[in-house]
């Protein structure tokens, strides 16, 4: 972990609050305790003034305005003018991570305001909000040391990570004793860490040996694609692995510079591999890792997109005398174990293979975590912390301490393997979440940070699904409220739990914890009334979904109060804000807004309420009535009025808003209090309360975030309402979800060589290899690192393939052709279920075609059918139509894969003999899962058919902010070429046009055609590089593809274009088709999917059959 500003503060704060505690007695009594207080001023002038003193050191020619000053905490650096110290900078930004978030930054600021002149260093203009230095003689001498003390403070070597300084329990363990949950009504004791007050084992060396730091040199230090070389080691392996696979690959692979012709890979700067899909990148990776690491001793990290990828990765290095260790995160290691071992069993089973013979020859097995000794030695099961991390002195104030027998013990299985490994294979969970034990690393780095120092080189495969990855482990979706499985359901449930079973003798914070959450409790209901009460609310939320409390109260603001000065609207705006907020200032919270809750609660209150709720209402509307009045009379401004009905309809709707509005405030305000109690909470009731945030943001994220760009949508909390999730219906209610964004993951992606190096920490070398992160005019996939290297691969002297399309355009019973995408939500279904029966006599053509396919090698089972859809819902539905046409021949993709049909991600790869028909969501079959036919390497199916246009599901918000996020590169171009501003006025500018395309992506399925062109453009990449994926499963061996398109919206674009029978000169398939442009690397990577692709533009002439 890195250090904070409370942290380095320390001494200079001390000082500082001497020098105002004497400028405070100047001021009488009375207002002198109107005043901030001694601590508190002293903290928000520092904070604010370190920012004002780097500002105006690296830009002494900007005006120091609030927009000016926040962006420069955004790591977005294309805003700034060169930058002269970015260690300075970058000093800030750690030390004042949490200031990144605009409304804490804006609380510094007005707090400052508030702090006595004759204290601070700057002046701010209230005309144009620009801070200024004072002039050394308007200054004390006290004041003119500060400098000197911010200095202090922005030293870079405030920067760099701190060390946890623990040390190991005494071999004497009478005094020493760890926490333990007992089975019965999960109660906790104090347990001594042995029965008989000995450890069992003492060890002279009890440290786990650390794994030192890379002393890397990246002088002649580079890939020579020296295929000779190459050769012999493909020979080699396939002699150690009892195969021919790598030398009949590599015999055919060629590579080509896209970079002034080099000949070899130097390590300067990232270098990109480009490469169709299943044409060698793994193959490149593992000679490439073996020379590396063997014979140039130097440490590879391998980041991959599956947890089984790394697996066998790790299993083959092994195979082949290289010491690989394979990192799992720690919450879910036990089902990777259990699925790992379910793996062997399905692999003997179907080899007829000794599953022992297979479990002893498997490398990563030994790897996963064991028991830890202490709680064998006291014959505990474990339930809650290991004693690894809550041993404690009776006789050292309760201090941690760590157990001195970690060397020896099944729970370290990993931290000793690190010591001497030569390849770490790890996926993107794994390398952003987990967090290496200070048993290992003082430092407690996470696997990011630590891989960044520990390797030399670094290949990230398939990068275009990493980036995705990454930017999700810094986005939180998650139900909040009106749902039974909702995260404030979730702590209340468990908090009342934990209550009934403890003994009754609480400690202060759970009080506090209980008030928060009744509160909480009161306002949700009062939001739940209020929206089953309310047709125009619920109408509201349903078409504009997703908002944010600080946008929707400024929106609200603008229509009740159109003329309101901004003087006014930003004293007004801060009292109905902060009432959300879980750190703001009584003094903020308004007489009447109190007044108001109280009225309302009175009201609530009686008994009549629920029986006449209309006369409630009704009664409810008065009071906030009365507020909104009292508001414009304080404002000294006129409320808006109504002049004709449509206007009073509106008029309602707002007002219905801003009810809703101060219920979710105060609901906010108490859930994140709540929140942030409940890590005390897990530690007074230790072995009771359950910590409900598990799986949630992991902290080894949060440990990137002062080096990541925040959300381009300026949007880092907000809501989302949904009347209907995943097909059940929630009530009349619906339900509101929480999004928390916290940055743009893919920066830890391109920037990874570079990423600490302002804190004086160089980076390792960078390979990224991917066969879709070519697009060109996509901000979402392309990868645009104008320093990179580009090289492309090649199979020479390959058999050619083809990939056939075929567009269907089926009728009902009534003459209409079949569409789905774009379709309202209650027809959907029942469209799927018809197209569904319709091609029944299509898949059986199928399959007949693959059985008497010359180029397929039938000895070996014959190709079969893919079915794909856009959500596991819609696959179960297709599978119940055809089954009776099918029988055993059909399976379907499911989560759990335990109900008669279904097959899981884990076991779809072993298909053949057991399904030639399988039905699957495009966006998860998509890649990293080949299925291949026994005793060849050939792909098992042969056919797809898109049963549904593929999109996003509307209102898919997880969805729209990445792709938001991808947006970066193209402002990146937009700042240079002139067309936005820099600093303040071109975050603003870019927030806006990133809330713009967010909104646009939200509706994009219901409004294609509409769409603007760069959108839709962005959307096609999209959709056909997902597609091309899973059509890459079909093309493993060589293999040829037959693909059909089935959605009657792959040709036509609305109802009208279908009546006309006109293809749409925009609908997806043409869009795919402009999207490939000419060039020798689009021609490598697509060219086999483009060279029959006009075809699929001329609809077949296919009857539907009403079976």
């Amino acid at each position: 972990m890195r250090k904070n500003f409370a942290e380095v503060s320390r001494t200079q704060r001390s000082k500082e609050n001497k020098v105002y505690a004497q400028l405070l007695t100047q001021y009488p009594e009375k207002e002198r305790n109107l005043l901030l207080a001694p601590e508190h001023a002293t903290q928000v002038v520092l904070e604010t003034e370190c920012i004002l003193y780097t500002f105006e050191t690296l830009f002494p020619l900007m005006p120091m305005t609030y927009e000016n000053l926040f962006s420069t905490m955004l790591n977005m650096d294309e805003l700034l003018d060169p930058i002269s110290s970015p260690s300075l900078l970058q000093t800030l930004r750690i030390l004042f991570e949490s200031r990144k978030k605009n409304s804490h930054f804006r609380s510094r600021i007005r707090f400052y305001d508030q702090v006595i002149n004759e204290f601070k260093m700057y002046d701010r203009a209230t005309e144009n909000d620009e801070f200024t230095r004072k002039l050394p003689e308007n200054l004390s001498p006290s004041i003119t040391q500060r400098l000197s003390h911010i200095t202090e403070i922005l030293n870079p070597k405030n920067a760099r990570r701190k060390m946890t300084t623990s040390k190991y329990a005494g071999e004497n363990s009478s005094s020493f004793y760890f926490y333990h949950q007992l089975n019965d009504n999960n109660k906790k004791e104090m347990a001594k860490v042995t029965p008989n007050g000995q450890f069992p084992l003492i060890l002279t060396d009890r440290t786990i040996k650390q794994p030192t730091p890379s002393d890397r040199n990246q002088d002649n230090f580079f890939i020579p694609f020296n295929h000779a070389q190459y050769a012999t080691l493909a020979k080699e392996i396939d002699k150690k692995l009892n195969t021919t696979y790598y030398s009949t690959q590599w015999s055919k692979l060629t590579f080509q510079s896209h970079n002034h012709s080099m000949k070899s890979l130097q390590f300067d700067e990232p270098n990109v591999i480009y490469g169709m899909l299943g044409k060698g990148k793994s193959t490149f990776v593992i000679l490439e890792t073996l020379r590396l690491a063997r014979d140039q001793k130097k440490r590879v990290a391998i980041i991959t997109s599956k947890t089984t990828e790394s697996r066998d990765l790790a299993n083959t290095f092994n195979s082949l005398g290289i010491k690989a260790v394979a990192i799992r995160g720690r919450g879910n290691e036990g089902e990777h174990e259990a699925q790992h071992l379910s793996d062997l069993s399905n692999t003997a089973d179907y080899t007829d293979q000794d599953m022992f013979a297979l479990a002893k020859d498997d490398h990563v097995l030994p790897q996963y975590r064991g028991d830890c000794i202490i709680e064998i030695v006291n014959d505990r099961d474990h339930k809650g912390d290991h004693p690894c991390t809550s041993i404690r002195s009776f006789d050292e104030q309760g201090s941690l301490l760590l157990c001195p027998l970690s060397s020896s013990c099944g729970q370290f299985t990993v931290e000793k393997e690190l010591h001497d490994a030569e390849v770490v294979l790890l996926t993107i969970p794994a390398f952003m979440s987990v967090k290496l034990s200070i048993h290992t690393d003082p430092e407690n780095k996470s696997f990011a940070e630590w891989i960044y120092s520990w390797a030399d080189v670094v290949f990230f495969d398939e990068v275009d699904a990493l980036q995705n990855q990454l930017d999700k482990q810094f986005l939180l979706n998650e139900s909040i409220l009106f749902n039974e499985f909702g995260r404030f359901e979730q702590i209340t449930q468990e908090f009342n739990r934990s209550i009934r079973q403890s003994e009754g003798h609480y400690p202060v914070v759970v009080y506090q914890m209980k008030k928060e959450l009744d509160q909480a409790s009161e306002y949700q209901m009062w939001l739940r009334d209020l929206l089953i009460s309310s047709d125009i609310l619920r109408s509201h939320y349903k078409r504009y979904s997703t908002f944010s409390l600080s946008q929707e109260l400024k929106n609200l603001m603008y229509r009740l109060w159109p003329s309101l000065d901004h003087q006014e609207e930003e004293k007004w705006f801060r009292i109905l804000y902060y009432i959300s907020e879980d750190e703001n200032d009584d003094n903020l919270e308004s007489e009447v807004i109190l007044k108001t809750i109280s009225s309302v609660r009175e009201l609530k209150s009686r008994s009549t309420y629920s029986i006449e709720p209309d006369k409630s209402f009704r009664e409810e509307s008065k009071i906030f009535k009365q507020l909104i009045d009292q508001i414009s009379e304080s404002m000294g401004t006129k409320l808006w009025t109504p002049k004709n009905k449509k206007e009073e309809e509106r008029y309602l709707g707002v007002f219905h808003r801003f009810m809703a509005y101060i219920y979710l405030a105060l609901f906010q305000k108490h859930f994140l209090t709540a929140e942030n109690l409940e890590p005390a909470i897990v530690d007074s009731l230790h072995g009771i309360y359950n910590d409900t945030a598990d799986n949630r943001q992991a902290s080894g994220s949060k440990l990137l975030l002062p080096f990541l760009a925040p959300p381009l949508t300026g949007r880092e909390r907000f809501y989302k309402y949904q009347i209907d999730d995943n097909g059940h219906k929630m009530g009349k209610v619906g339900s509101f979800f929480r999004i928390i964004h916290q940055a743009s993951g893919r920066d830890v992606l391109v920037n990874y060589n570079r990423l600490f190096q302002h804190v004086g920490e160089l980076g390792p070398a960078v390979i990224m290899l991917s066969g879709t992160s070519y697009a060109p005019g996509s901000a979402y996939y392309h990868l645009n690192m104008e320093y990179a290297k580009y090289w492309t691969m090649h199979l020479h002297n390959s058999e050619h393939q083809t990939i056939q399309h075929f567009s269907h355009c089926i009728t009902d019973q009534y003459g209409k052709y079949i569409s789905i995408s774009g379709a309202p939500e209650d027809y959907k279904e029942e469209r799927l279920e018809q197209l569904s029966r319709s091609i029944v006599p299509l898949i059986h053509q199928e399959l007949f075609h693959w059985e008497n396919d010359a180029s397929s090698n039938n000895e070996f089972y014959p190709r079969g059918v893919v079915i794909s859809v856009n959500s596991y819902l819609q696959a179960k539905t297709v599978y119940n139509i055809l089954r009776p046409y099918f029988h055993e021949e059909i399976k379907y993709l499911s989560k759990k894969g335990n109900e008669d049909g279904s097959v899981t991600t884990a076991t779809m790869t072993r298909l053949a003999g057991n399904a030639r028909i399988f039905i699957a969501p495009w966006t998860v079959m998509n890649r990293g899962y080949n299925i291949i036919r026994p005793q060849t390497n050939d792909a098992l199916f042969g056919s797809i058919m898109l049963m549904i246009r593929p999109f996003q599901s509307v209102n898919d918000t997880e969805y729209a902010l990445i792709a938001v996020n991808a947006l970066r590169a193209r402002i990146k171009r937009e700042i240079t070429d002139g067309n936005i501003s820099k600093f303040g006025d071109g975050y603003k500018a870019i927030r806006k046009k990133a809330n713009t395309i967010f909104r646009d992506i939200l509706m994009a399925e219901n409004g294609w055609a509409n769409l603007d062109p760069d959108l839709k453009k962005e959307i096609a990449w999209y959709t056909f590089i997902n597609i091309w994926q899973m059509i890459g499963r079909l093309l493993r061996g060589e293999a040829n593809a037959r693909i059909h398109y089935m959605d009657a919206r792959f040709l036509f674009n609305t109802e009208e274009d279908e009546i006309n029978g006109k293809v749409s000169s925009s609908c997806l398939l043409a869009e795919w088709l402009k999207l490939f442009p000419n060039d020798s690397i689009s021609d490598t990577l697509y060219g086999t999917f483009f060279s029959d692709f006009h075809k699929s533009l001329v609809p077949q002439p296919t009857n539907a059959l009403i079976l």
